[in-house]
């Protein structure tokens, strides 16, 4: 696969940009290629998209744009998305902007890592996996099959550049790879999150998105910018002209949460050999109700039990029930 990466905004460094790619390149051939059997060729471009109708020389299986300010009259989305309809609108697409990497808080090099690397694995962003229900195993959704998004936050070095960590089949269930949920190792289980990432699944009308711990308004809003140049809206897109347009926690799945933490507080209660409830029923990272280490929290009545168990279930925790 030839994937094309091109520079749109003059003030990015030439020698820095070509250390990048060069560095990906290497992620791709060592790395990625071993655990899902995808391999690439990485070409770093140099566009002047003024001129519409200069399109990048070369063969092109896909192309990711790499622009200082998303804003830009001329650089910016909108005009790269322009000129990439025009001259290439049958080609896979991708767009790095500096300023929304800042502003999630990620050098710009794991952004444009991120991007290649998703391509590889789907480059029109129509893939899905199925697995169970993020808040009932017993139902079968399709999760987007995106390599970054669940472990976006984690990065390593190659070199003196800074790349994006990325799931392995195992993460989706799938045989074959290496057997590690991340490239990186670190904790994460199969269709889960981590702290800085998020994922995306489809019930075949509604499309929700649950987020890390460590997601903030400004890097929602940050990725908002990009518009239809987000491989997520793309996909949201597709689906039926019914499905919900705005993205968050089933409510069906929030009364659930709500009724399991209020039934294990009460069975806490009332069973005086149970000092705390289990991880497993609380969501982690929030304190359990039934904590008898802190004596400020008053439970002598199933009534108090009950506005514990609403507060706890409010903090819907992205990888729990």
């Amino acid at each position: 696969m030839n994937v094309t990466i091109a520079k749109i905004s003059a003030e990015i460094d030439e020698g820095t940009f070509t250390q990048a790619v060069a560095a990906i390149q290497n992620q791709v051939t060592a790395h990625f290629e071993p655990e899902w059997g995808i391999s690439a060729k990485l070409t770093a471009a140099t566009l002047n998209i003024k001129d519409a109708q200069a399109p990048v020389q070369g063969h092109h299986n896909a192309i990711i744009y790499l622009g200082k300010s998303s804003q830009d009259p001329t650089t910016g989305v909108s005009g790269a998305l322009g000129y990439h309809t025009k001259n290439f609108s049958n080609v896979p697409y991708g767009f790095v902007y500096l300023d929304i990497a800042s502003q999630y808080g990620e050098d710009w090099t794991v952004t444009l890592s991120h991007e290649v690397l998703e391509l590889l694995a789907d480059p029109t962003a129509v893939k899905s996996v199925n697995g169970p229900a993020p808040y009932d195993s017993q139902r079968r959704v399709s999760y987007d099959l995106e390599v970054c998004d669940a472990c976006q936050g984690d990065s390593y070095p190659i070199d003196t550049v800074n790349v994006s960590n990325f799931v392995g089949k195992a993460y989706f269930g799938l045989l074959g790879g290496s057997g590690n949920t991340n490239y990186m190792k670190e904790p994460l289980e199969s269709f889960g999150v981590r702290p800085g990432g998020y994922f995306q699944y489809s019930d075949g009308i509604h499309v929700y998105q649950i987020k890390g711990q460590k997601v903030t308004a400004v890097m929602l809003s940050a990725k908002a910018t990009l518009g239809l140049a987000r491989r997520a809206v793309r996909r949201q897109q597709r689906l039926p002209i019914n499905a919900a347009s705005e993205i968050s926690v089933p409510q069906e799945a929030q009364s659930r949460a709500l009724q399991a933490a209020i039934s294990a507080a009460i069975t806490a209660m009332q069973n005086p050999e149970i000092t705390s409830v289990s991880d497993k029923t609380f969501p982690p990272n929030i304190a359990t109700a039934a904590d008898t280490n802190r004596p400020a929290v008053k439970m002598d009545t199933v009534e108090d039990v009950a506005k514990i168990a609403v507060g706890v279930a409010q903090i819907v925790s992205v990888t729990g029930f």
